[in-house]
């Protein structure tokens, strides 16, 4: 819903109009010059309500000190010339940084509520949602518990990447791309399999448990490299003799533009086995039409075939890529930002 002033009429000058639809309120000084919005439709909003603010005094302060905790009395000038001043405590409380506004609002409730909640425990306050007695901040506390979990586990830059990958590239088995990268993802953090939280389908724990594991990969080195496959590396492309499948080319291929998640790259896409390290410091290999591959930090020197892990940072396509996947991010922001918003007004109107 928007709402435009078309025209104001006996109001002072410098005034501030505050306009609350619903849950929502949104105010401006005047003159206005822009309209006000809300994420709601007229039909939600029960609660419309106009009110005219003014300044009955003000100053300024400015807070260079870097101590955790100082206090302030400011002096206030005052319209009617009579004398005024207010005192502030003003602490640092790093807790509170990056909180949304609803988290503080719950926050706050839950100290008006209860007892005060203590600097570090404000993530305690939407652990639990079936404590809250309030239908509105139930759903907040479990709109900010998904978010801190998808958050705290990367989930949305890790999924957008690998389906922006995965439609670039299209490869012909797309899930099994998918899911040597997953499981690939559960490797490097240590995830026990079959860990699913009680409740879940049988279905769902058999499969977390037949998943395929993938083997460690061999650990950097910094030192010129000695190893040599058992057979010479034969050229990579389509037209590769052997049972070559179209997963294991798309693998071989340079990854470019895969985002910010530096384990996501060609190495950790690659579903086939890879071959183990022999005493005799070669590569070997379970199938000798294959092609050979070495890891990371193992790369031979010498080798025209071996594809380029560096690619150029001049090159228009990668550029374009960034261009792209920024541009897909922003968007992707202002779309959370306005889920979140519509959320807040149906919790409301369902509230109402």
């Amino acid at each position: 819903m928007e709402v435009i002033v078309t025209e104001t009429c006996g109001l002072p000058e410098g005034c501030i109009l505050s306009i609350r639809a619903g849950t929502t309120r949104r105010q401006a000084p005047l003159p206005l010059k822009d309209s006000f919005r809300f994420p709601s439709l007229p039909l939600n909003a029960k609660q419309f309500k106009i009110d005219v603010l003014e300044s009955a005094g003000g100053s300024r302060l400015e807070i260079s000190s870097g101590l955790p905790e100082e206090m302030h009395t400011v002096p206030l000038l005052m319209v009617g010339g009579q004398k005024a001043s207010v005192s502030l405590k003003i602490r640092e409380e790093p807790s509170l940084c990056g909180k949304r506004a609803n988290e503080l609002k719950s926050m706050e409730k839950g100290r008006r509520g209860g007892a005060p909640v203590a600097p570090g425990a404000e993530q305690s306050a939407v652990s639990d949602p079936s404590d809250a007695t309030d239908p509105q901040d139930a759903a907040l506390k479990l709109a900010a518990q998904a978010r801190a979990y998808a958050d705290d586990h990367n989930l949305p830059a890790v999924v957008q990447d690998l389906l922006q990958y995965v439609l670039r590239e299209q490869p012909v088995a797309p899930y099994s791309v998918m899911a040597a990268y997953f499981n690939q993802r559960a490797s490097e953090n240590k995830e026990v399999q079959g860990g699913l939280p009680h409740g879940q389908p049988h279905h769902l724990h058999r499969s977390a448990v037949q998943a395929p594991t993938v083997p460690e990969r061999a650990p950097p080195t910094h030192e010129p490299c000695q190893y040599r496959a058992a057979v010479p590396p034969k050229p990579v492309g389509r037209e590769l003799a052997g049972p070559c499948d179209q997963v294991g080319y798309q693998s071989l291929r340079p990854a470019r533009g895969l985002g910010k998640d530096p384990r996501m790259n060609e190495a950790t896409l690659l579903p086939a086995t890879r071959a183990p390290l022999q005493e005799s410091g070669r590569l070997a290999s379970t199938d000798p039409v294959a092609p050979r591959r070495f890891d990371v930090g193992l790369q031979p020197e010498g080798d025209a075939t071996w594809p380029s892990h560096r690619p150029d940072p001049a090159d228009p396509e990668r550029l374009e890529l960034e261009r792209e996947h920024l541009t897909l991010r922003a968007e992707r922001a202002q779309l959370l930002r306005e889920l979140a918003e519509l959320e807040v007004a149906a919790v409301g109107y369902l509230a109402g």
